[in-house]
């Protein structure tokens, strides 16, 4: 295997972001709770939630009733 290209890793742990909160997105819904969520941003330096030591880190918000849920994704 070659190398993987940066865009390739950064688009790689945003899909992964994307499965693992939509997962858990649809499983809050089954259990009756309004939930939405927004496809996954990459983060950058400046951004409220960018780590410095990660390379690669994708955010991806899930909004509930009580408020807005933000997870980060992080790969070295």
């Amino acid at each position: 295997d070659k190398p993987k290209s940066p865009k390739d890793c950064q688009d790689g742990i945003s899909e992964f972001a994307n499965i693992v909160c939509g997962n858990a997105v649809s499983r809050l819904a089954q259990m009756g709770l309004a939930v939405q969520m927004d496809p996954p941003k990459q983060v950058h330096e400046g951004d409220v939630f960018f780590m410095r030591s990660w390379t690669f880190q994708a955010a991806c918000p899930v909004f509930t009733p009580a408020g807005e849920i933000k997870t980060l994704f992080l790969l070295g």
